[in-house]
C-alpha cells in the first residue's frame, strides 16, 4: 500500500455496516488530512449533496444565472479539502444525517488515479490490460481497493424485476482501484480515460463513492491496497488527453450542406428531450445539461451545446452533443458527437446511414471518404473527433 493512505484504508476496512452516522465524519476528516477531496452523497445514494447554506445558495446561483447556467453545480464542486469546514453548520448536519462519502480525484494535494470497473467482466479486463502491460501471469487475480454494491437496473417505472420478484442487476462484481502519483496529470479535457475493455481510469472532474458508504444494494467495502499508478496507465491517459487537445484544435468539420441543414434543425436539445432525458441545468459554455433516463449516478449526463455555445465552433448552425455518463448504453463518456451520431446511437444501433435514411438525409451527401461499414467508422471519424474549437477558449470539455 501507499504509506499515507494505509490509515484510510483501515479505518475502512473497521467501518461496521449500518453505523454510517457514527462513522462518516471520522473518515471524512481522515480522507482530508490525508490529502483527498470528500464530496458529501445524499444518504443512500450517488447523488451529491449541496453542501452551502442558503445565503452561499442564493450567491453562488445568481453567479450561475449570470453565467448562463441555470443553478450552481454541486458535487465535486462542493469538495472539502480543509479540516475547519467540518465545523460548518450545513456540513455537520448532512453528516449527523448520516450522508454518504466520496472522494474527488484531482481536487486535493494527494494526486489520485482510480480505476472504475462496473462489471466482473471489466475487472477482468484490466487485470488482462494490466497482466500485458507488467508482464504478470495471464489470469492474475487482484481485487479492487474497494468493492462497490453494484446498481440495480431501473426502467421509467422504477426497478427492474425478474420473474421471481427479485431485482435484476444492471451492474455487479465490480469496485475501484486506487492509484497514487507524484506525476502531473492532463488538466484539460475530460478527466477520465476509457478503454476498449470497458473500465475507466478516473482522474479529474468526478467523484467515486467510499466505504462506510451505503445503498439499497448494499455497502461500500476496503477488499485491497492502494499502490503506486504504473507508468503504462499515466501514459494512456496522457495520450488520449493530447490526441483529444490536438482534433479540437485542428480538426475540420468536414460533413456535407445537407447534413448541415439537418442538424440546424434538430439540435441534440431537441433529441434528448423526445427521447426521455430531462433537464438538469447549463453547462459552463452556457449550454443545457440533461440527466440520461433510467437511476442516473450523476445529474449531469450530457450536454447538448447550441448556436452561441462558447466552447465549439457553431458557425455551422449547429453544435455537438458531449457524453459526460460511462453508464448510457452505447456511448462512452467523454466523447463528443454529432446530433445525427446521437441520434444513429439512440435509435438505430449506432447505424448512421440507417439513420440518415430514416431522416430522408441522401446518403449521396456523405463525404466521399465515408465506407460502406455500416456503422460508419470512416463518417465517425470525420464527423466526430474532429469538431471543431474556438480559437482562444479553453479546451476543457
Amino acid at each position: 500500500m501507499m504509506g499515507h493512505l494505509d490509515e484510510i484504508l483501515r479505518i475502512f476496512a473497521a467501518v461496521p455496516e449500518g453505523k454510517i452516522s457514527e462513522w462518516n465524519k471520522r473518515v471524512a476528516l481522515a480522507c482530508v488530512k490525508e490529502g483527498l477531496a470528500v464530496v458529501l452523497i445524499k444518504p443512500g445514494g450517488k447523488e451529491p449533496a449541496c453542501t452551502l447554506n442558503a445565503a452561499e445558495t442564493k450567491r453562488a446561483d445568481a453567479e450561475a444565472l449570470a453565467a448562463g447556467r441555470r443553478s450552481h453545480e454541486c458535487g465535486f464542486k462542493h469538495a472539502i479539502t480543509e479540516p475547519r469546514v467540518f465545523t460548518h453548520k450545513r456540513i455537520k448536519e448532512l453528516l449527523e444525517n448520516g450522508c454518504n462519502l466520496a472522494i474527488a480525484p484531482g481536487l486535493g494535494s494527494t494526486k489520485i488515479v482510480i480505476v472504475d470497473v462496473d462489471t466482473a467482466d471489466e475487472v477482468t479486463a484490466f487485470l488482462a490490460d494490466q497482466a500485458k502491460e507488467e508482464g504478470l501471469a495471464a489470469g492474475h487475480s487482484t481485487p479492487p481497493t474497494v468493492s462497490s454494491p453494484g446498481s440495480w437496473a431501473k426502467d421509467r417505472t422504477g426497478y427492474v424485476m425478474d420473474d421471481q420478484g427479485g431485482h435484476v442487476w444492471a451492474h455487479s462484481g465490480g469496485g475501484h482501484y486506487w492509484f497514487v502519483t507524484d506525476r502531473d496529470l492532463p488538466e484539460q479535457g475530460p478527466g477520465k480515460y476509457r478503454a476498449p475493455g470497458g473500465w475507466t481510469a478516473m482522474f479529474r472532474d468526478c467523484y467515486v463513492l467510499i466505504p462506510p458508504s451505503v445503498r439499497a444494494e448494499g455497502a461500500y467495502r476496503a477488499t485491497g491496497s492502494a499502490v503506486s499508478a504504473p507508468e503504462w496507465l499515466l501514459d494512456r491517459i496522457r495520450t488520449a488527453a493530447t490526441a483529444r487537445k490536438e482534433s479540437w484544435r485542428s480538426g475540420d468539420l468536414r460533413g456535407s450542406e445537407a447534413l448541415d441543414d439537418w442538424s440546424a434543425l434538430h439540435s441534440g436539445s431537441e433529441i434528448a428531450a423526445s427521447h426521455g432525458y430531462l433537464p438538469y441545468s447549463h453547462d459552463l459554455c452556457g449550454c443545457p445539461t440533461w440527466t440520461r433516463p433510467g437511476d442516473a449516478s450523476h445529474l449531469k449526463s450530457i450536454t447538448t451545446c447550441e448556436v452561441g455555445c462558447s466552447r465549439f465552433d457553431t458557425s455551422l448552425g449547429w453544435g455537438p452533443v458531449h457524453i459526460w455518463s460511462d453508464a448510457i448504453e452505447g456511448f462512452t463518456g467523454g466523447e463528443t458527437i454529432t446530433p445525427l451520431q446521437f441520434l444513429a446511437r439512440l435509435d438505430h444501433e449506432g447505424d448512421t446511414r440507417a439513420a440518415m435514411g430514416a431522416e430522408g438525409i441522401p446518403t449521396t451527401s456523405l463525404p466521399a471518404e465515408a465506407s460502406e461499414d455500416p456503422n460508419d467508422q470512416a463518417l465517425f471519424e470525420i464527423m466526430g473527433p474532429d469538431l471543431p474549437k474556438v480559437p482562444g477558449r479553453p479546451t476543457r470539455p
